[in-house]
């Protein structure tokens, strides 16, 4: 493996003196604004629904521009209404999760590496060390400091990272969006094939079960992957009920208003003003068509309809 550039250290070690400057913004007031976080297992639909969320509320959050400077995101809403400068003419397109623009929305994965390990995607609380929950709180109370909106988080990883993001941020709200198993299942084939050339290729979110899941067939990974991320969500959801709101993809895509109006109540719940722009789309055309090898799909029908995936939350 090549070593990194020069030019690639120093912008690292950029990002990493700027983070010391989060410490500056740190206080011991009450914040308003929860920051919401949306989970889910990889193709679940959270890209668009993550566009769909920031083009119709006045909500903060992660764009390709902000994670150039992921040592202190909140420079870049300092200086810059990133939010008002995305959302017009807006095409709904994405690519495994990547948008184009540099204001489009953004998982950001570099600045979370700050807090998570970037090879073990599951963490419980006790994994972390208390200053990485100092530190996890210090930076997120940063960015909502520096807005007078709510931020929204999507990056699938936090799926597995639910219990030290409560312990940082304690009123933290949740977004756990819900789609077919069997159509995750599928466009997680699909995804592999497209950035591996292989079925057999893991992607996106390891589970905390990852290395026995890795000894099954593709199709039966892919399911078991699904069912254990939705299952440590819902451990966690148990606990903290109210800070947690499921929504259905096929719903959102079938009537995008009566999802934001479920959403609406939820905010309200919790205090939170909703500005709306209605400038989102009624509806959104759900692809049908099979798009991995047939056989393997008749396999993860099977194996699916033998292990059924139940969402009971």
């Amino acid at each position: 493996m090549s070593k990194p550039s020069l030019l690639y250290r120093a912008y690292l070690e950029l990002n990493n003196q700027l983070s010391v400057i989060e410490k500056l913004k740190s206080t011991s007031k009450r914040l308003s604004n929860p920051p919401i976080f949306i989970l889910g297992a990889p193709r679940c639909g959270s890209t668009l629904f993550f566009q769909s969320l920031v083009v119709e509320y006045n909500f903060s959050y992660l764009s390709n521009l902000h994670c150039r400077l992921f040592g202190a995101p909140w420079l870049i809403d300092q200086f810059t209404d990133v939010k008002h400068k995305y959302g017009q003419n807006v095409s709904f397109e994405s690519k495994f999760g990547s948008i184009n623009g540099w204001y489009s929305p953004s998982e950001c994965g570099e600045y979370w590496y700050r807090f998570f390990p970037r090879e073990r995607h599951y963490v419980a609380e006790h994994d972390m060390r208390e200053i990485s929950i100092n530190r996890l709180k210090t930076s997120l109370n940063s960015l909502r400091r520096t807005t007078n909106s709510p931020y929204v988080f999507k990056n699938l990883m936090n799926s597995l990272r639910i219990r030290p993001i409560l312990k940082a941020v304690p009123d933290a709200l949740f977004i756990v969006l819900f789609r077919n198993p069997i159509d995750i299942a599928h466009s997680i084939l699909e995804a592999r094939m497209k950035t591996s050339n292989s079925y057999d290729s893991w992607f996106s979110v390891k589970p905390e079960n990852y290395s026995s899941i890795k000894t099954l067939l593709p199709e039966q990974q892919v399911i078991e992957q699904i069912r254990s991320i939705y299952d440590e969500i819902k451990q966690v959801s148990l606990l903290n009920p109210d800070q947690f709101i499921s929504i259905k993809y096929e719903h959102f895509c079938s009537s995008t208003s009566n999802v934001f109006k479920q959403i609406d109540s939820f905010l309200e719940t919790h205090s939170i003003n909703s500005q709306r722009t209605n400038l989102v789309p009624e509806s959104f055309e759900i692809r049908k068509r099979i798009r991995i090898d047939k056989e393997l799909y008749k396999s993860l029908e099977k194996h699916l309809l033998k292990n059924p995936i139940v969402y009971d939350f």
